[in-house]
């Protein structure tokens, strides 16, 4: 029983983790001249994974306060720059402008990798030019964790986890061996749902772990590979204790009270 003790310290060492750390700060670096161009993009910093993402901005002349369009005369080029965690390019387009605004449509590929993401928006024109970067964020659902959804989802592992405990305490104090069968198959089933609701909550919002995600996820897995032989081994027992309790009830319509009979059942088991 030792491996579930260290198992459930893990998961509320990664509980605590998960409440108290706060998501990654996404500043934006705007640079400023006298003159030039002044670039507002859109605030959205969390995008989702594997999905198509457009980017819509405006652009302003600092001096004039005018908005400048690809048909001003400066002849202005806009090209959106993403970069992956690694520094490496993941994508480089020229936006276009249109409905008022400039935009870009960011491919699916680009968002293949969760993590922190460098983007930059330059401009240049004939004589005039700005830009800004900053950092955006990829998670698998396109959300980060809110203080009440990582409540939610720890006091729903918490629970699970008192149960658990509940259930091994019992284990230790009952001496009839089907309860402890019994115990040992409901903190089993436990112990799968703690590790599969802890796999996908690392999954979702741990995206800078991947340890944690891999230790969860094998755990989730090789409990489930357990299962197969626990309930051949459940089955098994089941059809014996069936037996056994049709031999008990033939022994009492015979006349014999219960204890008896149960008695010389077990006896004759052990001479078998």
């Amino acid at each position: 029983m030792k491996y579930k003790f260290f198992l459930l310290i893990f998961l509320l060492i990664f509980s605590f983790n998960l409440v108290s750390s706060a998501p990654p700060t996404l500043t934006e670096n705007t640079f400023e001249f006298s003159e030039g161009y002044l670039i507002v993009d859109n605030p959205q910093n969390i995008f989702e994974q594997n999905q198509e993402h457009r980017v819509n901005f405006f652009v302003y002349d600092v001096g004039t306060g005018g908005e400048i369009t690809q048909d001003d005369g400066d002849n202005v080029i806009c090209t959106y720059y993403l970069a992956r965690s690694d520094g490496f390019g993941a994508f480089s387009e020229n936006a276009t402008f249109t409905e008022g605004y400039w935009q870009v449509d960011i491919p699916a590929t680009a968002f293949n990798e969760t993590g922190l993401h460098g983007y930059g928006i330059n401009c240049q024109g004939a004589t005039k030019g700005g830009a800004i970067s900053g950092l955006i964020e990829v998670t698998p659902n396109g959300k980060n964790i809110t203080e009440g959804t990582a409540i939610f989802y720890i006091g729903f592992i918490s629970i699970l986890i008192i149960f658990l405990i509940i259930s091994i305490v019992f284990f230790v104090q009952f001496d009839n061996l089907l309860n402890r069968v019994g115990m040992i198959g409901l903190s089993y089933l436990l112990l799968v749902a703690i590790t599969f609701i802890g796999w996908n909550m690392a999954n979702d919002f741990v995206t800078s772990s991947p340890f944690i995600i891999d230790m969860l996820r094998i755990s989730f897995l090789t409990l489930m590979i357990g299962a197969i032989p626990l309930l051949i081994g459940a089955f098994a027992w089941y059809v014996f204790m069936v037996f056994k309790i049709k031999e008990i009830q033939n022994l009492m319509n015979k006349g014999m009270d219960f204890d008896d009979a149960e008695r010389r059942v077990k006896n004759r088991g052990k001479r078998r």
